[in-house]
């Protein structure tokens, strides 16, 4: 399980640096064929705008398997140990809620995309693009009820046990 945790996350990690090379690419190539030739790729602009979405969905996504995404939690800078563990059990079940009522939005709206929108970027149905809402929603949902279930865990347990 470890072995294919890894390979995921090494996954992962590929996709976000390949996001952000094709992302630098096309935008120093649209301004450098603005500057030199006065036109840049056709369609660029728009592929620049998904792959702005994909690079901050993705991010998010790593942030949420990290634990490094942001957090509006004052209370629990004040307590410790069981306590803290379940009120961050309740923001992450929190979140994951949050995530999950946008899964079921963005699983609408590339539905909608789908039937009434024949928009295509280089050749591409327009929701092919923004495929990469649902499932970013649907990975964090997940993330966080595994983190919900950790912090369970975690103030299910003596305080000796957890600050060993």
């Amino acid at each position: 399980m470890k072995t294919l945790t890894r390979i995921y996350q090494w996954f992962e990690n590929s996709v976000m640096v390949l996001l952000l090379a094709a992302l630098l690419l096309l935008c120093f190539g649209q301004v450098g064929g603005r500057l030199l030739a006065n036109s840049g790729f056709e369609s660029g602009d728009e592929i620049i705008y998904h792959l702005v979405l994909w690079t901050g969905l993705w991010g998010a996504i790593l942030a949420t398997r990290q634990k490094e995404h942001i957090t509006i939690d004052i209370v629990s800078r004040f307590v410790s140990g069981r306590k803290r563990h379940l009120i961050q059990a309740i923001t992450n079940a929190f979140s994951a809620g949050i995530c999950s009522i946008l899964l079921y939005a963005s699983i609408h709206f590339i539905r909608d995309e789908m039937i009434y929108n024949d928009r295509r970027i280089i050749g591409l149905p327009l929701w092919i693009w923004q495929i990469i809402i649902p499932y970013a929603f649907t990975t964090m949902s997940l993330r966080f009820l595994i983190h919900t279930a950790q912090d369970l865990r975690l103030a299910g347990r003596s305080e000796s046990e957890i600050s060993s």
